[in-house]
């Protein structure tokens, strides 16, 4: 029986020995197999969340780089493995022959499949931990260093004061130290030394590190205290301005206590100042790693000033209506930050930006906080209905405590505002691009053809970054420009190309925000606006850029006047500028000037029968008076096109006149006798329009500033109060009217579309638009640049003041 029983027992062992060793590593690796698909499906989702956190990461880089901030080798390196953890792909299980699994390889991918999990999970770790993803220059920010005197000598009482003074400094327990004496003994330059000796030494041998920051300040017989503020702010690179105005002594606060282990100097006290308060100091319990040093002319040497905690705790029920007050007055800062933030929001969502998750995150936080605050608000009111004659101090003590923390939580939030970062970023696709300007109906003539090619090769000569294309008013030049700028692109010569107006009186920020909105960039930040500096260095890291500069009168320096790096500044940008006048082109040192002509007859031909409707069915007699038309617009595209659009489809009695007053009418104030020729035809596009209200619109468009896009519905007021409109009993009727008139402009080639509600003068129609004004006696238009001070303007209907001094117009 015996033996029996050891039998038994040795079989049990035996059993478990080989459940333990055998059986459960080998279920082990079976539970690869079994989980093949939960163990695929769990790593695409961590995949997913990877993707996120790297996109996430990437705009934050962005951001910080159009900042000028240097971005953290630790966050390169993390955003490296994550796009390499990204582009590692599992190969989908293979199947063998009759559709059975492969078991092997589908072990092999399981067991990949957990292991990259696992990986990912630790990088989304490390995404959670990350810190600043930029930083700038420290050797910006001030140090202690700065204001020690290099000839310090050692007396003998101020070696005793100074070995006090690390000794306390090295104390745990001491949080303030004050040092006395009458005034010229030394103080300051004491307290510099012992500051500037204190970063340097590692106090309490080496179990406690010397200071991260020591910092001095003044606070003199009259304290100032924002200056007082604004000294310690430098030291730590915090700005005490924002968007909203100034911060606060609690945001400095706030800022100090992420200072892990500061020594704060305060020089030259007069009278006790409440640190706290007045300036924004965290002391004592509010953070233990922040230390003060103080000199005064009066006094014994201080040491740990700090405030009792039964005295803390007492304060809470003493200043409860304090308490109550300044809860309300952040609750209402807090409410105001929230409705700013959602207001900048829609702004960013109209500008179509995507919004930042944290900036949502935010905007939610805050909701959640003014709801709270209704609750605890109801407490507060029922604790002052029930208890006024006979306060319960316990109940106020809780009260005054949660005000206090509520201060606290929504401090944090309010500081979170003021550092909030680019409410959202641009998808690549929403920045705007070349193509959106180029004519899908453009076609080359002879001179258009050999201008192309001439730029197309000088963008392609690396001693070439400077290109200018002359030509008279109306030939084409911006036409031309946008098809190469597109060309450009398509041939992989640049990464982007831009393009921006300069026109005749150039609005050079405008010019910048023009620039700046093709390549991401806002020339507005929290300070006001950017610099052409920071624009210049923000063009600086684009690899290779064309900047278009359309229609320059006047030599500019692309430099100072808009940021645009040239030459050795930037080999990779090379810039394309256009000019009705040569000398510019020289003036601004183009290394390549390329002119366009106009149209030869052949071309012109082509495209006033494309403009016209003309076919080989069309009447002999009208195509003859077309041709006579043809030579009168001397190749020039822009009295081309309005003139063969006016005249398409009208009777031969409609040629004929047309011809006529072609044939008649002679432009002498014009001194460029193609222009005369254009101003011919433009005159002839006008007389075709069918009323005089239309005649008036096209007017009173030329009135508006050069280049700039005109808002139909400061049309549709001006035309009511004008009256232009006869008959017309509403704004309503007017506003049809008017939008009648700009569809028959557009269709007659008088007036371009750019963009939903807005029209454009191409320049040298509007200088002929002026011309009308001026020379007929029958329409009362006119622009003067000064004030006319006699009767001799009664009979003109508008009136544009050509000048931005509006305290030359009179008042009342």
């Amino acid at each position: 029986m015996g033996c029996g029983f050891c039998e038994a027992a040795l079989s049990n062992t035996v059993g478990t020995l080989i459940v333990d060793c055998v059986v459960k590593p080998v279920g082990r690796q079976l539970d690869y197999v079994r989980c093949f698909h939960d163990n695929d499906e769990k790593l695409r989702e961590k995949k997913l969340e990877l993707a996120d956190a790297r996109d996430r990461l990437q705009h934050e880089i962005e951001d910080a780089e159009r900042r000028l901030l240097l971005i953290q080798k630790d966050v390169q390196n993390l955003k490296s493995k994550a796009d390499k953890t990204l582009s590692e792909e599992i190969q989908l299980n293979k199947r063998c022959l009759n559709w059975c699994p492969n078991w092997i390889w589908r072990y092999q991918l399981s067991k990949k499949a957990m292991k990259r999990t696992q990986n990912i999970f630790e990088l989304l770790e490390r995404f959670g931990r990350l810190g600043p993803v930029g930083y700038r220059d420290p050797t910006a920010l001030p140090t202690i260093d700065f204001l020690c005197s290099k000839e310090f000598v050692v007396s003998e009482s101020s070696k005793g004061a100074f070995n006090q003074i690390i000794e306390a400094l090295k104390d745990e327990n001491i949080n303030m130290i004050g040092l006395c004496g009458m005034g010229g003994v030394g103080k300051t330059t004491l307290a510099r030394e012992v500051g500037s000796q204190a970063q340097k030494l590692n106090l309490v041998d080496k179990k406690l590190n010397s200071f991260d920051k020591v910092l001095i300040t003044t606070v003199s017989q009259k304290p100032n205290f924002e200056r007082i503020q604004d000294q310690i702010a430098q030291y730590i690179g915090f700005d005490m301005k924002n968007e909203k105005g100034r911060r606060s002594e609690q945001e400095l606060w706030l800022r100090l206590k992420k200072e892990q282990r500061i020594l704060i100097i305060l020089d030259d006290i007069w009278e006790p100042i409440n640190l706290k308060e007045k300036i924004g100091i965290p002391i004592g319990d509010d953070h233990k790693g922040c230390k003060a040093a103080l000199s005064n002319t009066v006094g014994t040497l201080v040491v740990d000033c700090v405030v009792k905690p039964v005295g803390r705790q007492l304060d809470y029920v003493r200043r409860f209506h304090d308490n109550v007050e300044k809860l309300r007055e952040r609750n209402r800062e807090l409410a105001d930050a929230r409705d700013r933030l959602l207001h900048k929001i829609e702004d960013a969502k109209n500008r179509l930006l995507l919004i930042e998750n944290d900036v949502q995150n935010l905007q939610s936080r805050a909701a959640e906080t003014l709801s709270d605050m209704g609750t605890l608000e109801e407490e507060i009111q029922l604790n002052k209905r029930c208890l006024n004659w006979c306060p319960n101090w316990s109940w106020r003590y809780q009260l005054s405590k949660k005000a206090m923390k509520k201060i606290q939580d929504i401090s944090e939030l309010l500081d979170k505002f003021g550092q909030l970062g680019p409410l959202g970023y641009r998808a690549p696709t929403a920045l705007p691009t070349i193509d959106f300007l180029c004519s899908k109906e453009f076609v080359f003539s002879k001179s258009s053809e050999t201008a192309f090619y001439q730029i197309i090769e000088a963008l392609k000569d690396e001693n070439i970054n400077m290109i200018g294309l002359w030509g008279m008013g109306g030939v084409g030049k911006t036409t031309l420009a946008h098809e190469i700028g597109s060309q450009a692109q398509k041939l992989n010569l640049f990464d982007k190309v831009v393009i921006t107006v300069v026109s005749q009186k150039p609005n050079f920020e405008k010019i910048q925000d023009q620039i700046a909105q093709y390549i991401g960039f806002d020339m507005k930040n929290e300070q006001g606006r950017r610099s052409e500096q920071e624009l210049w260095l923000r063009l600086k890291n684009e690899p290779r850029i064309l900047v278009i500069v359309d229609d320059i009168w006047e030599s500019i320096n692309l430099k100072e006047k808009i940021g645009i790096p040239i030459g050795d500044d930037h080999k990779g940008c090379k810039v394309l500028l256009t000019t009705r006048r040569q000398p510019v082109c020289r003036a601004m040192d183009c290394q390549n000037v390329v002119q366009l002509g106009c149209l030869n007859d052949d071309e012109a031909w082509t495209l006033f029968e494309k403009k016209a409707g003309l076919d080989d069915f069309s009447d002999d007699s009208i195509k003859s008076l077309a041709n006579q038309i043809v030579k009168k617009c001397g190749g020039l595209p822009i009295a081309i096109v309005p003139l063969g659009s006016a005249l398409k489809g009208k009777t031969h009695h409609e040629w004929q006149t047309a011809y006529r007053r072609l044939k008649d009418r002679r432009l002498t104030e014009i001194e460029d006798v193609n222009e005369e020729n254009a101003y011919v035809c433009l005159e002839a596009s006008f007389d075709y329009l069918k009323n005089m209200e239309t005649k008036t619109c096209f007017l009173l468009c030329s009135l508006f500033p050069e280049d700039d896009e005109i808002y139909v519905e400061n049309l549709v007021g001006y035309a009511w109060g004008l009256a232009l409109y006869k008959g017309m009993d509403s704004i309503k009727d007017v506003r049809s009217e008017v939008l009648a008139s700009i569809e028959t402009l557009k269709n007659s080639g008088l007036l371009l579309d750019c963009g939903e509600r807005h029209v454009k003068m191409h320049d040298v129609v509007r200088q002929f638009a002026l011309w009308i004004a001026s020379s007929r006696k029958e329409i009362s238009f006119g622009t003067v640049e000064t004030l006319p001070m006699d009767e001799s303007f009664k009979h003109y209907t508008a009136i544009s003041f050509e000048t931005d001094q509006t305290d030359e117009l009179p008042k009342g």
